[in-house]
């Protein structure tokens, strides 16, 4: 590329937004704290999450100058701030998601999001385009329903939104399972990768992944050994219940100690820990 043309590409840029190259035709996209993939072959382009119409129409301006047309743009789930504005992507792609997926976004029935043109309904869908495959994993109660990784075997790399917070804890409020999360990580690190691309966050190698797998171990260790210590071992007793909020407040404090020497260099861990412990006691109690 001439540098002409990458300076105009740097302007049409929108303010914290950049790229990153991974090698063999495939792009790293930055939107403010958000992340997606293209990938450029011979057949064609695909584009995974849109993020959002501006998202979308900067990175249309990226592939116009490599010629070759959008074939397919993947959704990895049906969340709007994931996979909305692929209209300003340009061409005639199909949209792909999963069947779960499709129908989310239809009940949705935002006016900003395509919905998906083609589906697939299972577990583990394969594309290939170009001499490249792409195993699209679907991983069922852990963010929603149909929450689809994909994973690119040859390159050893893996996308996946919405899991995993390299470096930081998932920010409050985050629609997530605990144990959902739990088994979707203990799926995908059977898998042969060494690099891992968040749908937030830096990209990283598999050892981050592992790290944030065993936080969430880590974190449900703790909780349930504070609740033993306080005979709290029933959460569905009128006695627990009756303990709280100053027993159940002690053992949430407590965990957030234990973990600190561990994680506590983690990006958010003072603002996000709380919560976080929260969120496990929730599956604690729930069984979920």
């Amino acid at each position: 590329m001439s540098g002409k043309i990458r300076d105009a590409l740097q302007s049409t840029v929108v303010p914290g937004a950049d790229t990153q190259e991974l090698g063999n035709g495939l792009t790293s996209y930055r939107w403010l704290s958000y992340r997606t993939l293209w990938l450029t072959t011979s057949e064609g382009v695909v584009v995974f999450d849109p993020l959002n119409r501006a998202a979308s129409a900067d990175i249309a301006a990226h592939l116009k100058e490599g010629g070759q047309p959008l074939r397919y743009v993947i959704y990895s789930h049906g969340h709007r701030d994931h996979v909305s504005g692929a209209d300003a992507l340009g061409g005639h792609p199909i949209v792909l998601a999963h069947r779960r997926t499709a129908e989310d976004i239809r009940v949705r029935g935002y006016s900003d999001v395509v919905a998906p043109t083609e589906t697939f309904d299972e577990d583990e869908h394969v594309l290939e385009i170009g001499g490249e495959e792409i195993r699209l994993i679907r991983l069922a109660g852990a963010h929603t329903d149909a929450l689809v990784a994909s994973y690119f075997p040859r390159r050893r790399l893996l996308y996946a939104v919405d899991l995993v917070w390299p470096g930081q804890l998932p920010p409050p409020g985050a629609p997530l399972s605990y144990s959902g999360v739990e088994r979707a990580l203990d799926r995908l690190l059977q898998l042969d990768f060494d690099t891992f691309v968040p749908g937030h966050g830096a990209i990283v190698k598999r050892q981050e992944v592992i790290r944030y797998r065993t936080f969430l171990s880590d974190l449900r260790k703790e909780f349930v050994a504070a609740l033993q210590r306080r005979g709290l071992n029933d959460l569905h007793s009128a006695s627990t219940f009756l303990a709280a909020p100053e027993q159940l407040g002690s053992v949430f404090f407590e965990v957030i100690d234990a973990l600190k020497p561990t994680y506590g260099d983690w990006e958010n861990y003072d603002a996000a820990i709380l919560p976080t412990v929260q969120w496990c006691f929730w599956s604690v109690l729930t069984g979920d």
